[in-house]
């Protein structure tokens, strides 16, 4: 199991299965056991169905909260959860003007915890 960040804002759903909710970030940053962290470019992860609800109405309530604690639009952050790779997928990224298949790793989402900031 491995520690997890990813940004909310940024997350773009790929596909939906009967397994979840496949998506994806601009960045998710893997949290090693030597306290070291690992940016991943490509990757996916995968919510169930009730957790991605669950996400999306967690962010908008922490959201609120700082909107209205602080009197004006605000809060930043992002979301921290377990995860594990669960398999791999295929992921089409754009270099220049030719599409490239890459191969990436599927995290598995168990949790999530939204971290908000001001700001």
């Amino acid at each position: 199991m491995k520690n997890i960040y990813y940004s909310f804002n940024d997350l773009k759903i790929v596909g939906v299965t009967q397994r979840g909710i496949y998506a994806t970030s601009d960045y998710l940053f893997v949290n090693n056991d030597d306290d070291s962290s690992t940016d991943i470019e490509h990757f996916y992860l995968l919510f169930s169905k009730p957790q991605w609800n669950k996400l999306q109405k967690e962010w908008i309530s922490a959201k609120q909260d700082y909107c209205e604690r602080y009197g004006h639009f605000c809060g930043w952050g992002g979301i921290r959860s377990n995860a594990y790779i669960c398999g791999n997928g295929t992921k089409t990224i754009w270099t220049g003007e030719n599409p490239e298949s890459v191969t990436v790793d599927v995290y598995k989402v168990k949790d999530i915890m939204v971290e908000m900031e001001h700001g």
